[in-house]
């Protein structure tokens, strides 16, 4: 059992100041510095309160200030930073959305649900239509129109009255209103 300085500085690695026999030797270690057990041969540290903490040790709770690398992976229950850095990209699958969210890659569902929505498209709708010398001028819920012309009707249905101008031409015709039928066979020719 024994216990040497070590007066050299390592051109790499972990600088220690001291090496020991074995675990024995541990408590004659100075606090606050790095040591070389030769028995199981690994650098070791001995922090203020006197814990020798390995190199290898598993760390469980506390916490790490400053930049630190953990090369064998980390695995835990719960992390809290201020600012968390390369990140692996994750799938967002299910669940709820609270406060402005960017979705940079698109979004892709096949139900959305939200208070409020912005941006969305208007949905344009026909409120109503006039009619005046064979043009109907459709109204839409932006206050736009548009117009459209017809000069043969097959099936119409109308409600109200219909006044006839010109001349009906074709084979037969029939128009009904009410519980009236009238039926007329018309043969038009050009000396009509």
């Amino acid at each position: 059992m024994a216990i040497s300085a070590i007066t050299t500085s390592m051109m790499a690695g972990v600088n220690y100041t001291t090496t020991t026999d074995n675990s024995t030797d541990w408590s004659a270690v100075t606090n606050n510095s790095y040591f070389y057990d030769k028995t199981n041969k690994i650098v070791y540290y001995k922090n203020n309160n006197g814990v020798v903490v390995g190199a290898y040790d598993t760390f469980s709770g506390g916490t790490v200030t400053g930049n630190t690398v953990f090369t064998q992976g980390l695995t835990a229950n719960t992390i809290s930073a201020t600012t968390y850095q390369n990140l692996p990209p994750s799938t967002f699958s299910g669940g709820t959305v609270t406060g402005p969210t960017d979705f940079t890659a698109g979004l892709t569902a096949t139900t959305i649900s939200a208070a409020t929505y912005y941006n969305l498209p208007l949905d344009i709708y026909v409120t109503g239509a006039t009619y005046s010398n064979n043009t109907f001028t459709f109204t839409n819920n932006t206050g736009g129109t548009f117009n459209t012309t017809f000069n043969d009707v097959t099936g119409l249905t109308v409600n109200g009255n219909v006044q006839i101008t010109g001349s009906i031409s074709g084979s037969t015709n029939t128009i009904s209103t009410d519980n009236m039928i009238i039926v007329a066979l018309l043969y038009l020719s050009n000396n009509t």
